[in-house]
Formats: structure tokens, sequence, C-alpha cells
């Protein structure tokens, strides 16, 4: 049975996610390496664009790479999000370090990510009882939406990459994600990896 995730609305002026479902990130079961760090994921939405919180514990590393280079998040520390819009073959990615840097990409199923696509996605940075808090804020327009989507029928897929170094010396990730795909492929570009979205 596909997960879904109710976002309830708050105002423009001030995100608040009083009230908005918390959901615990895992690593896949069948994936090796260990558990990882704790995050926590909350998602609004407003008339200007839906907006996730993650409450990052244990290790979120500075940035490391160019500001200025949207492709240096790919060896940082990150939070990210997938979102697949109503009847589309295409989803888009919004992967965000402690900088808040984000690197944007759209990909259809089963072609290559397309890294020349760019957004309007901004993110903040907040602490939360001690923790980070980083909010990632992607426009309706990023998503193809000139007004406000239909309450149903979005999808999304919830995730956070911890850098660390492996046996071999070389820079490895420890994924997690809130849906698990049940499979010892590496990869959340699938649809077993994604939700559904629910604007109450």
């Amino acid at each position: 049975m596909t997960e879904v995730y109710r976002a309830p609305r708050t105002s423009e002026q001030e995100i608040i996610f009083d009230g908005a479902p918390i959901i615990v990130l895992k690593k896949p079961k069948l994936w090796p390496g260990g558990e990882g760090g704790k995050t926590e994921v909350q998602a609004v939405w407003s008339p200007r664009g839906l907006h996730i919180g993650y409450k990052i514990y244990g290790k979120f590393d500075d940035a490391t790479g160019d500001p200025k280079n949207k492709m240096s998040v790919n060896r940082d520390d990150k939070v990210e999000v997938f979102i697949l819009p109503t009847k589309s073959s295409t989803y888009f990615s919004f992967e965000m370090n402690r900088a808040l840097q984000v690197l944007d990409f759209s990909k259809d199923w089963g072609e290559p990510i397309d890294f020349s696509w760019s957004a309007h996605a901004r993110g903040t940075l907040l602490n939360k009882d001690g923790l980070p808090f980083l909010i990632l804020t992607v426009p309706w327009t990023d998503l193809g939406y000139e007004k406000l989507p239909p309450n149903k029928g979005i999808k999304v897929g919830f995730y956070r990459g911890e850098t660390f170094v492996n046996t071999k010396g070389e820079l490895d990730y420890i994924w997690t994600s809130w849906i698990d795909p049940e499979s010892r492929e590496i990869n959340f570009h699938r649809p077993e990896t994604f939700a559904s979205l629910e604007l109450l």
C-alpha cells in the first residue's frame, strides 16, 4: 500500500510546522553500512509552494565545495526531496547542503538526469531544540503549476545522504529514506521510494 503524507496549510508570511506529521528517515534494510543519524521530516504548503523541514540529529558537516557550482553538493552531507507532479512522467529533485546550496535537476523514468534544468527552490537554516533544522521551499512554479496544484496526485520522496570515508579511502554515503524500496539496489530513482502527497 502506498504511504500518504498529509501536509497542512501554513501562512506565506511565517512557515509554521506545528501540527504537520513527523516522519523518520531510515536506511533501507537491505542496503549495506551503518544506520546513519536520525532525521525527522515535516511538510506544509502555502500558496507560494511546498515547504519541507528536516530536523537533523548526529553528523551534518559544513559544505566543502564551490558555492557557485551546484554539482559540489554531491560531495556534502545533504537532505533531498524528489517530487513527481500530477499526471507527469518527469520528476524533479532538490538536494540541499548545510550552506543551503541546492542541486536541482529533472528526470524522466528510464532517462538520463537533466542537470541543465534549474529551479528557484531556496533554503533556510534554523536551530530547533539545539539541532539544525533545514527548510527547503519549492515554489509551485518549479513543478509546472501556474496556480495551486490539486490537493491529491503529487508523489514525493524524502531522503538524506550522510557522508563518510569507506575502507578504500573513498567518499561514500549512508542513505536514508522514508519509504524502503525493499531491494538491494542502492538507488532512490525509482517509483517504489515515492509516497503520495495530500494538501489539507
